[in-house]
């Protein structure tokens, strides 16, 4: 039986399935069935298997980054969800500390959403755990230049260079 969201994702997933996720992004659960569930220990446990078990069975860290990308763009437009639905309850939009609260979590979900779909499109290329190549002990770029390559600001994939190799 395959997994789904509503029945095997962890309790947040589940829910904002529910709530909005299955009909505004259903490619969330697509993704995640085919990219998250084989680095966990499903159907025993959600959480992700061990280093050891994932280097055996051929994942590499970037496959964990691009895990957790995918778990935080969810996390920054479900905010942004909840925001929208409080504002449109009872309260304003005037309400100019919901509302920047919002444009920043939409703003976040979209980074995290460009550098995850830079690194899905070219897999191999970035550090998974560094932030910039500047700090990448292996001098493979990072997260900002993958985000900054999705949003197509000219960054160099490659350090011409001699004495950075």
């Amino acid at each position: 039986m395959p997994y789904t969201l509503l029945r095997d994702g962890d309790s947040f997933e589940q829910h904002y399935w529910k709530e909005f996720v299955s009909t505004k992004f259903p490619s969330y659960e697509k993704y995640w069935v085919n990219h998250i569930v084989p680095l966990t220990n499903r159907p025993n446990s959600i959480h992700f298997k061990s280093s050891k078990n994932l280097l055996s069975q051929g994942f590499k860290d970037e496959d964990i980054c691009k895990a957790q990308l995918h778990y935080t763009a969810l996390r920054h437009l479900v905010r942004g969800y909840e925001i929208i639905c409080y504002l449109s309850g009872d309260h304003s939009f005037t309400d100019t500390d919901y509302l920047s609260e919002g444009l920043f979590h939409v703003a976040a979900a979209q980074d995290v959403a460009f550098e995850f779909l830079q690194r899905n499109a070219t897999p191999g290329i970035y550090d998974a755990w560094t932030p910039k190549k500047s700090t990448s002990p292996t001098k493979q770029l990072g997260s900002w230049e993958a985000l900054k390559q999705w949003q197509g600001v000219m960054v160099p994939i490659f350090d011409t260079n001699p004495a950075s190799f």
